[in-house]
């Protein structure tokens, strides 16, 4: 196909990403890619646990998680205070969950773009149901550890896609911007 078209394949496009990718990771295990190539696809699909729920860090709202025999199906054993989580809807009655313990400062490393000082807060402005905007505060002790860790890595130098910036020039000049 290269050699049809004079365009690279995606496969080796994507290899052109490879030392970023494995930068990023903490500890370079098969479990540690696995995760990895989850958070890169859905970012935001992080929960911490507030009381004896779980909140979305995207929107707040309470994450239901399907149950398969009368428990959670998870990847890991006994879940912690940050997960990452991923509910995929495959047919009617039919549902897929991963559910995966993240480590907040890994956020700030993989996801610096999102997991920063500017966007990880304990006041948000969010609209109502009829339009408006109201201030929401967030007052929990996981909570301000996840702000406390996710500061304290995030460097948007280690930003993945940041180490390819012959491959992926828009990327880089928007992460010169910053």
């Amino acid at each position: 196909m290269e050699k049809d078209f004079d365009e690279q394949s995606a496969i080796s496009w994507i290899e052109n990403l490879r030392n970023g990718l494995l930068n990023t990771l903490v500890k370079n295990t098969i479990e540690d890619r696995i995760i990895n190539c989850f958070l890169f696809s859905n970012p935001l699909n992080v929960a911490f646990k507030e009381n004896n729920d779980y909140k979305s860090m995207n929107n707040y709202n309470t994450v239901i998680f399907p149950k398969i025999f009368n428990k959670i199906n998870t990847t890991c054993y006994g879940i912690g205070n940050y997960i990452y989580y991923n509910n995929i809807k495959i047919r009617d009655g039919f549902n897929i969950t991963i559910i995966h313990n993240i480590d907040p400062s890994y956020l700030g490393i993989i996801f610096p773009l999102h997991y920063n000082k500017k966007n990880i807060k304990n006041i948000y402005s969010i609209r109502n149901n009829e339009g408006k905007y109201e201030e929401l505060t967030i007052n929990n002790i996981n909570w301000d550890i996840l702000i406390n860790k996710v500061i304290n890595s995030s460097n948007i130098n280690t930003f993945p896609l940041n180490y390819s910036k012959e491959y992926l020039p828009i990327i880089s000049q928007y992460i010169s911007t910053l």
